[in-house]
């Protein structure tokens, strides 16, 4: 057996995107949390807001967001000077 294609403790560049997979995984559980409040709610189980209740959805584009705002100041992309014209 090679031990060429094993890469079990690969440093990951920071910057480097994450898969795709792990992308669509997340919205999929958030979404899923979602259908599950929703039924809640309409059988009477919850009494929440409608806000509470669809939090899973706007959740994941504002955790998203926040990332790569993270990613860009650590990446020093928002440090450097605007040139204006």
């Amino acid at each position: 057996m090679s031990t060429n294609n094993i890469h079990l403790f690969r440093q990951r560049d920071p910057d480097e995107r994450p898969p795709v997979r792990l992308t669509i995984t997340a919205y999929a559980v958030l979404f899923t949390a979602f259908l599950g409040l929703f039924v809640l709610k309409l059988s009477g189980f919850v009494d929440w807001s409608w806000w509470w209740i669809s939090s899973p959805l706007w959740l994941g584009p504002i955790g998203q967001s926040a990332w790569i705002v993270r990613d860009r100041f650590r990446s020093g992309r928002f440090s450097g000077t605007v040139s204006r014209r």
